[in-house]
């Protein structure tokens, strides 16, 4: 960051006026990337209903100096999940350095399927450095989408007869879902 200064003297009523910039030296705390890791789940990289999985959030400093004792806390207003542990130290985070540390998440088994949960992301460190960020993950998918381009409503109601048959929930669209990812199968 740099700061501008504007200096102004005064002497016998003449004023001088000088101008000088200084750069100054911070630490800037982002949160650079997140994943998610369920290998003790099914593996699909996803949390899904019942799955406890491990958020694993980078953080990064963009800043000039070193952010000091620097700690994370990940929160969630979801009432199906459950974040096992918090509050993660990342500890001191050199200039241009980044630090991955990992989250334990659980989704209840009751979780309904394409439920959208926002988890906010909030970091602290010495200094009164702070900040936030947040995410929003699917947990499950539903599991079928049939996509209708024709607008006709034979061939899908045909098929949504069939998944009724077999206890399959199923949403008919007219267009290709924005988030396809929210549906384990599409026709």
């Amino acid at each position: 960051h740099i700061i501008n200064f504007k200096l102004s003297a005064v002497y016998n009523n003449d004023t001088s006026e000088s101008t000088f910039n200084e750069m100054i030296h911070a630490p800037n705390l982002i949160m650079e990337s997140w994943s998610i890791n369920d290998s003790t789940g099914n593996g699909n990289g996803k949390l899904d209903p019942g799955e406890t999985a491990d958020f694993f959030i980078t953080m990064k400093n963009t800043g000039t100096t070193v952010a000091t004792n620097v700690l994370g806390l990940l929160s969630s207003g979801n009432e199906y999940v459950t974040i096992n542990n918090p509050s993660v130290s990342y500890g001191d985070l050199k200039p241009d350095s980044s630090r991955v540390e990992t989250y334990s998440v659980t989704a209840d088994p009751d979780t309904p399927d394409a439920t959208t949960a926002v988890f906010n992301f909030n970091w602290v460190a010495d200094n009164n450095i702070s900040g936030a960020d947040s995410l929003d993950i699917i947990i499950g998918q539903k599991p079928v989408v049939i996509i209708d381009l024709a607008g006709t409503t034979i061939s899908p109601d045909s098929m949504v007869q069939c998944l009724d048959i077999l206890s399959t929930p199923s949403d008919v669209v007219s267009a290709i879902p924005d988030n396809l990812n929210e549906y384990k199968c599409a026709f």
